[in-house]
């Protein structure tokens, strides 16, 4: 990806598209035209005709509706920390104290 030297890090020319690695975990990137600023749109194209640049776009966030899955997504993303060869017992033991953590923080 060829950059321009007058603009800002990670802020590349339309001439330099971006492909689907660069989207979000949507399929998104942010754009930028003259006339409307800065607005999110899908990576292969960009909606408004005057479009000049573009950048990378966080991913979104997982929305959890059921709090069980809340939990074991904010454990998962904890045990990641460990190392990884830990045994079921050591994750099982651990896992409770988490739990027990989790729900006296008001999170069940």
């Amino acid at each position: 990806m060829q950059k321009s030297n007058e603009l800002p890090e990670n802020v590349y020319p339309i001439s330099c598209m971006p492909d689907k690695l660069q989207a979000n975990n949507k399929g998104n990137v942010l754009w930028y035209c003259k006339q409307f600023g800065w607005y999110t749109g899908y990576f292969h194209r960009p909606v408004h005709s005057n479009t000049t640049h573009w950048t990378l776009l966080p991913d979104e966030p997982k929305v959890y509706t059921d709090p069980r899955l809340e939990r074991e997504a904010a454990f998962d993303k904890w045990l990641s920390q460990f190392p990884a060869d830990l045994d079921a017992s050591a994750i099982s033991l651990i896992k409770m104290g988490f739990v027990g953590g989790y729900e006296y923080r008001g999170n069940a």
